[in-house]
């Protein structure tokens, strides 16, 4: 014969039945002693006066209550009929709560000593349990009882008490359900037996084949499909049914998949050895409520250990969660565990342990679905995603940020993470953040940072999240709130000056409030902001330098003022084009005296001749006329000596007469053909006061002749000046030898100094001509309460 066994390891969850039959008006109240009070005379507290009522726990000498100094008491009440309790209501004594401390609540087919009787509440809590209760108990039984145990406290008037003032069992009688129990249960319910709250059948109505064990209701052979535990009356998964089983030792005969079988009267798993186990692996991680053994003919029955296990990550028994250890197990026990392996563990005896294992049944469904065949599923923000396999309320509660029985409510505006109960940060940008982690929706307030807003802003930086940058400001310290600069006298070069200095320079100009003006070649490149340095160190024509700010030297123009004037007259050139200043040395030409002379063809020999002997026929005729006008001329020298004489007389009344001596190298004809050419400011000129005619040398005479002179500065005013009755005179001076010519060509061409403001867009309207500007260095600028300084003018070079 087979023995029929369930093991339940956790309470199972209660069925809450509303307005159910006060079943305790109709049973007989006893108690283990009575207290006898005296209140100027005896009062008895009997155990009916729990009863009987009022309902409340004011009024003591109502109240039911065990004599003192006892170990231990009781109170019961038997119920004339067996009844399915739902629930208990109690009140205690309103002052002596003290007195109910730690009691027990029984349920019994015999006595309060039965070995069968269940226990449906324990007082664990820490202090006095409440005044009014409602234990929920959901059992079958024909006795309830109280019990408190306290033999450690005998005497003083102490020792265990049972003191109840008001007690409603509610429920039905076995085969009636609804209000005042007037329904009878469903007829195909086993044993007739049915829920008082909605008449569904207590132990079912799955068995297999509809066999049931007459005396005890539990199912013979298993149960249909869709149902679990003794009376096949949890419609629920069976979670071993598409398990894989496996026993420890191995045995062919008996092997462990005929423990998941679904036959309970069938053939069994069998094997012992020294450390004999049998396990189920689910297949996955699963919420298991409930595990129903069904043991062999020869599973021994000792009050030996036996003890079940489970394991989320190894099917090893030793590694796993304890989930049963106690004698062999003779009633319903139920579990709460998330895991994949359930593994059996028999006792050992004589140093051996012995599985016999019909059937194994795991009630419960895979992790994340509940309801009947686990079909719907668990809510996502169920923390570890387990919830009720009835109601699907999450088992562990709620992930981070969510709340309400299946956790699908965020948390309220301003708080987030567990449970809610954390305040999001002051600093959030309109006070709002993320419910789960806390970050802050809309970035943070001015001055804060990091994802929820507890972070200040760190040096340098500043604003909403701290996204902005004291980049302008001296060593990048400024506000974190407004960006106001720390140093507030100036900004780093390449920065316009405010408070902030966070606008930079244009394109054109750098350095400390932008006042520099860049000078690269390439225009639509910006030069470095702070340094003025250009792309490329390139400069634009007529500057050099790291921050192409320095003009040419002379001699030297164009970009990085790398070109050279070698070939102009005196080295001097315009710093831009290089456009010679006074004209070409020999042999060259063009604006930048670049261009060589043309040499003359070699192949025109005849011509050649020809044009030597015309030369020479030619000079010789030049010859013979300067010799007579040389004459000519000697019959006015003494006139012109005079004029030269007195010009130099009122010129020296001006100047300097410390004389200095030059030697001037030459072939003159004459005084008056000697020609000076000043080149500096500190050249001098030859003072022809004391030389004679006679000390010349005559126009026949060859050779360089050393002269000394007194020689004044260009700047003489006399070397500018004709006075009117000279005109005539220098006139045909100049005219001789080409010297107006000559004069001409010292006048340079074009700009040679810098002139950036008279070319700016908005200035160029502003000037008389389109290619004469005034030069930067010398331009007139205007002065008052005006946004523009610029006028065509300069003052006098």
């Amino acid at each position: 014969m087979r023995i029929h066994v369930i093991i339940t390891i956790v309470k199972i969850s209660s069925l809450m039945v509303a307005a159910q039959k006060n079943l305790a008006v109709e049973g007989k109240a006893t108690q283990s002693s009575t207290y006898i009070a005296y209140y100027g005379y005896y009062y008895y507290h009997v155990p009916n006066l729990a009863i009987e009522g009022p309902e409340d726990g004011l009024h003591y000498t109502r109240c039911s209550v065990t004599d003192v100094n006892h170990p231990t008491a009781w109170w019961g009440v038997k119920l004339p009929e067996l009844a399915y309790v739902t629930n208990i209501k109690i009140y205690n004594y309103v002052y002596g709560g003290r007195r109910m401390d730690g009691f027990r609540l029984y349920m019994s087919n015999g006595t309060v000593d039965a070995e069968d009787k269940e226990l449906c509440y324990r007082d664990l809590i820490k202090g006095f349990p409440n005044t009014t209760q409602n234990i929920n108990c959901n059992t079958l039984t024909n006795n309830v009882y109280f019990f408190n145990n306290r033999s450690n406290i005998v005497q003083n008037g102490e020792g265990a008490f049972v003191e109840l003032c008001y007690i409603a069992i509610y429920g039905c009688w076995k085969g009636t359900w609804g209000v005042d129990c007037t329904n009878p249960c469903p007829a195909h319910c086993i044993a007739n037996h049915c829920y008082p709250g909605n008449g569904s059948c207590i132990w079912g109505s799955g068995c297999l084949h509809d066999k049931a064990d007459m005396n005890t209701n539990v199912c013979i052979e298993g149960c249909e499909a869709g149902f679990v535990g003794q009376h096949c009356n949890i419609t629920r998964y069976n979670l071993a049914t598409n398990g894989i089983a496996t026993q420890s030792p191995s045995n062919r005969k008996h092997p462990a998949y005929l423990s998941v079988n679904g036959n309970r009267n069938g053939l069994c798993s069998i094997t012992s050895g020294s450390n004999s186990y049998l396990q189920v692996d689910t297949g996955y991680i699963s919420t298991i409520t409930m595990i129903y053994i069904t043991f062999g003919e020869f599973s021994p029955v000792t009050n030996m250990t036996y003890s079940v296990y489970c394991s989320n990550t190894s099917d090893s028994w030793n590694n796993g969660t304890e989930l049963y250890n106690g004698e062999h197990p003779m009633d319903n026990i139920y579990v709460t565990v998330v895991c994949r392996y359930v593994i059996y563990v028999p006792p050992i005896i004589n140093r051996t342990s012995k599985v016999d294992v019909c059937e194994i049944e795991i009630s419960g469904c895979p992790l994340g679905k509940y309801g009947d065949n686990c079909k719907m599923n668990c809510s996502e923000n169920c923390k570890l995603g387990s919830c009720d396999l009835v109601g699907g309320n999450c088992t562990y509660g709620c992930s981070d940020g969510w709340v309400g029985d299946r956790c699908n409510e965020t948390c309220s505006e301003g708080w987030f993470g567990n449970q809610c109960l954390n305040k999001c940060s002051p600093h959030c940008f309109m006070t709002s953040c993320d419910h789960v982690m806390g970050e802050c929706i809309h970035g943070c307030n001015k001055g804060w940072t990091d994802y929820n807003c507890t972070e200040e802003c760190s040096p340098g930086y500043f604003g909403r999240n701290c996204f902005e940058s004291c980049v302008g400001c001296i060593s990048d310290l400024c506000d974190r709130f407004d960006g106001f600069c720390n140093v507030t006298d100036k900004c780093k070069p390449g920065y316009i000056h405010d408070q902030n200095c966070n606008q930079s320079c244009d394109n054109s100009y750098y350095g400390y409030n932008c006042t520099e003006k860049c000078n690269c070649l390439i225009s639509s490149v910006p030069c470095d902001k702070s340094t003025g340095m250009c792309p490329g160190g390139k400069c634009d024509k007529g500057w050099s330098g790291e921050s192409c700010n320095e003009e040419c030297s002379e001699g030297y123009y164009g970009s990085n003022c790398l070109g050279f004037c070698n070939n102009c007259l005196n080295t001097s050139c315009g710093i831009f084009e290089g456009n010679c200043t006074y004209g070409c040395n020999a042999k060259f030409s063009g604006p930048q005296c670049t261009d060589s002379q043309p040499i003359e063809n070699p192949g025109l020999i005849t011509a050649i001749i020809g044009g030597f002997c015309a030369a020479v026929f030619v000079i010789f005729l030049t010859l013979m006329l300067c010799i007579v006008y040389r004459k000519f001329c000697r019959s006015k020298k003494q006139t012109n000596h005079s004029y030269m004489e007195q010009n130099n007389k009122i010129c020296s009344s001006t100047t300097d007469q410390t004389e200095i001596y030059e030697n001037v190298k030459g072939n003159f004809s004459s005084a008056e053909n000697i020609r000076l050419s000043f080149t500096k400011k500190h050249d001098r000129k030859i003072s022809i006061d004391n030389i004679s005619s006679n000390d010349l040398p005559d126009e026949e005479e060859e050779g360089n002749v050393n002269l000394y002179g007194n020689v004044i500065s260009e700047n003489d005013i006399c070397q500018y000046k004709i006075r009117i009755e000279d005109l005539a005179n220098v006139i045909i001076e100049k005219r001789h030898d080409e010297g107006f010519e000559k004069e001409y060509k010292m006048f340079p061409k074009g700009l040679i100094h810098a002139h950036i403001e008279g070319s700016k867009e908005e200035n160029k309207a502003k000037n008389r001509f389109l290619t004469t500007w005034p030069y930067d260095h010398s331009r007139i600028v205007l002065k008052g309460d005006t946004n523009y300084d610029y006028i065509n003018a300069n003052y006098i070079d």
